[in-house]
């Protein structure tokens, strides 16, 4: 594990989250770069170390957010988890899996959120947010398809594909 190369790509991701994202997109359609992150260590590499990569990505997450401390952490955790038991029945090159585990990860992450807010303020959560939510999963998917299909799959050539 190259631990340089995984801090200079978590803080870009983090700088993208915070800083440009919001810039470019509407709050309703804004995709996560560190559920996409995430998504690109869980399929990419299979290390004994993936699970601790993606919740050190919710740690760097809780940086930032005004969430209560340690929520992130714990959603990526969870999330992390699960795409490494759903790893064995996906086809980890396709640019389609990246997109679906991305959906997922972003609605997990906000079902936990939901879950904490719960816990923390003994009401009822309303389900105002959740066109939101649907349309940043939608961008957030869309996002990794594009960035595995364009970036970061291999081209081969006709005869390699017989």
């Amino acid at each position: 594990m190259k631990w340089l190369n995984f801090v200079i790509f978590a803080y870009l991701a983090l700088i993208m989250q915070t800083t440009v994202l919001p810039i470019l997109f509407p709050d309703s359609f804004r995709p996560w770069a560190m559920v996409i992150l995430a998504n690109a260590y869980l399929l990419s590499k299979f290390e004994s170390s993936t699970v601790l990569l993606v919740w050190l990505i919710g740690l760097l997450g809780d940086l930032t957010s005004l969430s209560p401390l340690g929520s992130q952490a714990l959603a990526f955790g969870i999330y992390g988890l699960l795409i490494l038991a759903m790893r064995p029945i996906l086809f980890t090159e396709s640019p389609l899996a990246h997109g679906i585990t991305a959906v997922i990860g972003v609605i997990l992450v906000a079902a936990i959120y939901a879950v904490i807010d719960f816990i923390n303020s003994k009401t009822m959560p309303l389900p105002y947010n959740l066109p939101e939510i649907i349309g940043q999963a939608l961008a957030t998917g869309l996002a990794a398809w594009f960035i595995v299909k364009f970036f970061v799959s291999k081209k081969r050539s006709a005869f390699d594909r017989r």
